[in-house]
C-alpha cells in the first residue's frame, strides 16, 4: 500500500509543470492574431480585455514552473510532463475561450473554427508548448546537473610527508614447524668413473 501511494505521489509531482498553461495560452493567443493580421485576415472583434489579467497571473506561474522544474532535477525527481500533454491543455483552453468569445459575438463553433486567427493560434499553441516545455526540461536538467556535480567529491590529495608515520607493532604469528632449521634435501652430485 505505501508503494502504490508513493508511486502515485511521484506521478502526481508532474504536474506542476501545467502552471505554464496560462502565460503558454496567451503567446499563443496573440502569436496566432499577429500571425493573421500579418497575412491581411481582420480578425473577428472579440473582447480581449482578459488577457492583460492572464498574463499576470501567466508570467509568475511561468516561473514558478521553471524553478520547481529546477529544484525537481536537483531533487532527482520526475522531469515536467511531455510537451503533447502541455499543448493539449493549451490547444483546449484556446479553443474553448475562442468558442466562448465568438459565440458571444453570434458566430457559431464551425464558423469560428475556420477564422484564420483561430487556426494559427492553435499552431502557434502547439508551438508555444513546444518552447516552454524545452524551458522547463532545460530547467530540470540544470537542477540534475547540479545535484550531479555536488555529489561528486573531490579525491582528497595525498602529500608527502618527510615525517616517518608512528611504528605499528604487529603481533606476527609464525607456525613453529618453520623456526627448524632443516631445508630441502641438498643434491649430491656423484662423479662418474
Amino acid at each position: 500500500m505505501t508503494g502504490r501511494r508513493s508511486l502515485a505521489g511521484v506521478r502526481s509531482l508532474r504536474w506542476w509543470s501545467l502552471l505554464l498553461v496560462p502565460g503558454g495560452f496567451v503567446a499563443g493567443h496573440e502569436l496566432g492574431y499577429a500571425a493573421a493580421s500579418l497575412l491581411g485576415a481582420t480578425p473577428v472583434a472579440a473582447g480581449h480585455g482578459y488577457l492583460v489579467v492572464v498574463v499576470l497571473v501567466g508570467v509568475p506561474f511561468a516561473c514558478a514552473a521553471a524553478i520547481r522544474a529546477f529544484l525537481a532535477g536537483l531533487r532527482a525527481e520526475v522531469p515536467p510532463v511531455g510537451w503533447p500533454a502541455l499543448a493539449s491543455a493549451q490547444v483546449t483552453l484556446f479553443v474553448a475561450v475562442e468558442l466562448a468569445e465568438h459565440g458571444a459575438a453570434g458566430l457559431g463553433p464551425a464558423e469560428t473554427l475556420a477564422q484564420p486567427a483561430v487556426l494559427l493560434g492553435l499552431v502557434a499553441q502547439v508551438g508555444v508548448a513546444a518552447l516552454l516545455h524545452l524551458m522547463v526540461r532545460s530547467s530540470h536538467q540544470a537542477g540534475a546537473a547540479l545535484a550531479s556535480a555536488r555529489r561528486r567529491r573531490p579525491t582528497p590529495l595525498v602529500r608527502a610527508s618527510w615525517r616517518s608515520g608512528r611504528a605499528a607493532s604487529v603481533a606476527v604469528i609464525v607456525p613453529v614447524s618453520s623456526l627448524s632449521r632443516r631445508g630441502p634435501p641438498r643434491r649430491v652430485i656423484v662423479p662418474c668413473p
